[in-house]
């Protein structure tokens, strides 16, 4: 005698529920914040980022580190100025291969800007100073990372 479709998925349907019944008596591991420390301590890492941008005007290129509200507060076209007052980050990552490969948020290596409105800014500062300005490209530049 040959059965239903209905009575085929039943027992599809039977034995995949016994099955992950079944597999869910495995006991998950839990750990005490102590032995976490212990178990993970060593592929924890602390990351500094120093870092400056740089920008194109007329031609030139010129340095800032600072962005308040969406306005740089240091430009300047000495490069050594802006190393010297370079904006320095941390932030925490994680070991995630054996030849020190770090994996870590975004916002730690590359802080997070606002480019289209930093430029209308920077623009609207050279139009009320009666400056011409021609700005062909932003950078964000890394100092030292370690």
């Amino acid at each position: 005698m040959l059965h239903s479709y209905k009575y085929y998925v039943s027992w599809i349907i039977l034995l995949f529920i016994v099955f992950n019944l079944s597999s869910c008596k495995k006991k998950i591991d839990s750990y005490s914040p102590e032995q976490l420390f212990e178990k993970y301590n060593k592929s924890v890492v602390l990351i500094r980022n120093s870092y400056i941008y740089s920008i194109k005007i007329n031609n030139s290129e010129a340095y800032f580190t600072d962005i308040k509200d969406d306005n740089i507060q240091d430009l300047t076209f000495d490069k050594d100025t802006a190393i010297n007052r370079k904006n320095t980050i941390f932030g925490t990552g994680f070991f995630v291969s054996q030849d020190g490969k770090i994996a870590t948020n975004r916002h730690v290596i590359n802080p997070p800007i606002n480019t289209d409105k930093v430029i209308e800014n920077l623009k609207l500062d050279f139009i009320n100073k009666k400056m011409n300005l021609k700005i062909t490209k932003l950078n964000w530049m890394i100092r030292s990372s370690t």
